[in-house]
């Protein structure tokens, strides 16, 4: 999605132009369009790619258990969240972001800057700040 995203179709002007329908839909002034263009394209870098982080986190969750046992020894623990799943969540978000403002270099119509790579990774950071601080998946007992 983030490779189709990256192209033409979804350039300034192309999103310009479908904002602007949905604004003489709506009957808001169209002098308003240039700044909500570009903030709409801008929280959709920060969240599209704290969605990322997210989804990323869940997978290094599954790939990389961290098991510990009670004190019972009978049974164990997922711990719900581990430095190194959001560290690494958080570095394949930067790479991925890198990745696509690398490929919107050599795409007609898009621009390529470190400011969107830095706004991709602190949306990144947003999930797993907000996956700590919410406890999201709570240590639980597996069932077996």
């Amino acid at each position: 999605m983030i490779l189709v995203i990256g192209t033409s179709w979804f350039s300034s002007e192309s999103t310009g132009q479908a904002l602007t329908y949905v604004m003489r839909l709506l009957h808001v002034p169209l002098a308003y369009e240039p700044g909500l263009n570009h903030a709409l394209r801008k929280t959709g870098h920060f969240f599209g790619y704290a969605i990322l982080s997210w989804l990323l986190f869940r997978a290094w969750r599954a790939t990389l258990p961290a098991r510990r046992a009670t004190a019972d020894r009978g049974s164990w623990i997922e711990p719900a969240w581990r430095f190194r799943w959001a560290l690494l969540a958080l570095a394949v978000t930067m790479l991925t972001s890198c990745a696509d403002e690398a490929h919107q270099f050599f795409e007609p119509g898009r621009t390529s800057t470190m400011k969107d790579v830095l706004l991709d990774t602190m949306g990144g950071l947003f999930a797993q700040c907000a996956l700590l601080v919410t406890g999201f998946g709570r240590p639980h007992t597996p069932d077996r």
